[in-house]
């Protein structure tokens, strides 16, 4: 409907072809540069906030010094993160020991919590959100940093937060990545949006052509539909 009403105010004629054009862009999620120390880093101190959190609920002990336990975590990290060379390892060693321990910790009282409830409350279900993550890192941590591996691609997630966002190089000039999630739109000559995708997976070269198909079944006008360099072809429909 608003299609129609803005080429009506346009003076588009029905039945004059339409001429689409297909680009994807990259809405940026809220996330701060991502590296495995400090999603680990996250991903505990979050945990330890909610637990703590659910002890003090449940009249839990265990966690009456959780500010100092993060204190703790922070300096930890810090340290890692300033050091460089041979001195590096044994700091990362005692990052991810502290990390463990916490861990530990915290899986200890979740298991008491689902021992002494019979309904899990939400909390619950957070805390062990963040230990997933808090695993995974860990084990990131160590694979990277300690055993020199390359970490695949696919294995990654750059935010415990927004889960979602990716990793994105378009080869911009000065913007050697970008952090969000591409979206797939289709506009006509008159800058009105005749479809989009938001790209969860995948890139724009695997939805033009559907997307194509799908903005045609819609609006029967679209005759020709172009695509970026990215793209490397002209799509005539």
């Amino acid at each position: 409907m608003v299609v129609a009403g803005g080429h009506e105010l346009v003076g588009h004629k029905p039945g004059e072809p339409l001429r689409g054009r297909c680009d994807s862009f990259v809405v940026e999620t809220n996330v701060k540069y991502p590296t495995d120390v400090g999603l680990l880093r996250d991903a505990i101190r979050c945990m330890v906030r909610e637990t703590a959190r659910a002890a003090d609920q449940y009249g839990l002990a265990g966690w009456r010094q959780h500010k100092k336990l993060l204190k703790e975590l922070r300096k930890l990290f810090n340290r890692v993160r300033s050091s460089r060379g041979w001195k590096k390892k044994r700091k990362v060693r005692d990052y991810v020991a502290h990390c463990q321990r916490l861990l530990k910790r915290s899986q200890a009282t979740v298991s008491e919590l689902k021992s002494k409830l019979e309904q899990l409350p939400l909390l619950v279900q957070m805390i062990e959100n963040y230990q997933g993550y808090g695993l995974r890192q860990l084990d990131q941590v160590r694979r990277r940093l300690l055993d020199g591996e390359t970490i695949a691609h696919e294995e990654k997630v750059f935010s415990i937060f927004e889960p979602h966002t990716r990793w994105i190089v378009k080869g911009k000039a000065g913007v050697p990545v970008e952090l969000g999630l591409p979206v797939c739109i289709l506009e006509d000559q008159h800058q009105f949006v005749l479809h989009h995708k938001i790209l969860w997976q995948g890139s724009d070269v695997v939805v033009a052509v559907p997307m194509v198909k799908e903005t045609q079944a819609r609006f029967s006008d679209v005759r020709m539909v172009s695509f970026d360099k990215g793209l490397r072809m002209i799509c005539q429909v």
